[in-house]
């Protein structure tokens, strides 16, 4: 199981909502998790400062804990969302691989993850619009 995976099941488990692609989610709820992603990013890079001014067992430790529950916070935007953050990533790490072996620049194919994700969520719900009008 992935950190992705494991996100998703706290999330069930804790009764917390999994998002749809094709459900529009709450802008103030939004709102709400890019602050509490900018408070794990201002964490993050206290720590990280802190590191590089003392490599330390505890820094590094404290680094370690920011920089998983930093994972945890975006996995589970990613789960209110709706968004299978585990196929993007795959497909973000293939393309930096290729990038890698061959010193080229390689955009991922994330829209294919993304439209086949959107069509699942509908077919779920049987209520199938065109996908073609919303993502043109």
């Amino acid at each position: 199981m992935n950190e992705f995976e494991r996100v998703k099941q706290l999330h069930l488990s804790a009764g917390l909502e999994i998002g749809k692609l094709s459900e529009i989610p709450k802008y103030q709820l939004i709102e709400e998790l890019q602050e509490l992603l900018s408070v794990r990013d201002e964490s993050l890079d206290k720590s990280l400062i802190k590191l590089s001014k003392s490599w330390t067992i505890e820094n590094i430790c404290e680094v370690s804990q920011d920089m998983a529950q930093a994972l945890i916070l975006l996995c589970g935007i990613a789960c209110y969302l709706g968004i299978p953050l585990d196929k993007v990533f795959d497909e973000v790490c293939r393309a930096e691989e290729k990038e890698v072996k061959g010193n080229i620049s390689i955009e991922p194919e994330i829209f294919p993850i993304i439209a086949q994700a959107f069509t699942d969520d509908m077919d779920a719900r049987n209520d199938r619009p065109s996908v073609k009008g919303v993502f043109n």
